[in-house]
């Protein structure tokens, strides 16, 4: 080796050691970004939400199957303002449509509502129900109504959190009406799944799995009837971090239980669906 190459070689191996030494020397940096998701107070207080939901029901008795849907579509006139102990929601219906679908007949309801959604939100996400709309008749049996206020956002971790983070949390309500009585329990397990352009605009994803569990005590044709069902639920939620709020949510499920008669217990399916979408 002459010594013009041989003095290369010293200087490329000073440079590799002092670069290592560097790199050992130096503090590590965060792999990914870290901020807040939590609720508060939006940029913008007042926005609009249009809820559609829908279920279907199939019962297997020893003269045949027999099955029914509803179906419903709600736009919210939601306005946000900040509370000592969260942040106060007060959605407004602004309009209302549903279809019940039973053997041998379709009907399509337009309801007059009474009233406004009322709920304190934690920074988790987790509600406290002050008050409820009024829904008239047979339409507050297709959407039971306190569920759209416990259902309508996603539960958040309220930390500081980077992409991939992960969190638990149960969401569960109850619903009594003229038609019976509803409770649903479902505990979700959340994932943030990097990020999505929604009209060039950058949303967090959401990704959401689950167990559900659903009771339903009723009366069929003047005979009471409990429905217990149970199963899977998926969905994604988009979350706006620009603005600091849901853009949309898409939940779906399939329950498979009994329906407990004067015949015995009966077999059941029931499937759903809710979209939540923020319009305006």
């Amino acid at each position: 080796m002459t010594p013009a190459s041989a003095s290369a070689v010293g200087r490329m191996i000073l440079a590799a050691t002092a670069l290592t030494a560097s790199l050992v020397a130096a503090p590590a940096t965060a792999s990914a970004q870290e901020f807040l998701l939590a609720y508060a107070v939006p940029d913008d207080p007042e926005v609009r939400y249009r809820v559609e939901s829908s279920i279907s029901q199939e019962m297997t008795s020893p003269v045949g199957t027999v099955g029914y849907s509803f179906a419903t579509d709600i736009v919210l006139a939601a306005a946000f303002a900040e509370e000592s102990d969260g942040v106060r929601v007060t959605a407004a219906v602004a309009s209302v449509t549903a279809t019940v679908a039973t053997p041998g007949q379709t009907r399509e309801l337009e309801p007059e509502v009474r009233g406004a959604y009322t709920f304190l939100l934690s920074p988790r996400g987790e509600v406290r129900l002050l008050a409820l709309p009024e829904l008239p008749g047979i339409a507050a049996s297709a959407t039971p109504i306190s569920a759209v206020a416990y259902e309508l956002f996603p539960r958040l971790p309220g930390t500081e959190v980077a992409d991939g983070h992960r969190w638990e949390d149960t969401v569960g309500w109850s619903a009594d009406s003229p038609q019976g009585l509803t409770t649903s329990a479902t505990t979700f397990r959340y994932r943030l799944n990097g990020d999505t352009l929604v009209a060039g605009r950058a949303m967090l994803k959401i990704v959401l799995a689950g167990e559900g569990e659903w009771e339903a005590k009723t009366t069929m044709g003047g005979v009471s009837v409990t429905l217990t069902a149970s199963g899977p639920v998926a969905g994604t939620a988009l979350w706006d971090r620009e603005a600091g709020i849901l853009h949309s949510m898409d939940t779906s499920y399939e329950f498979e239980g009994t329906a407990a008669t004067a015949l015995g217990k009966l077999p059941i399916t029931v499937r759903g669906s809710v979209q939540r979408e923020r319009i305006q």
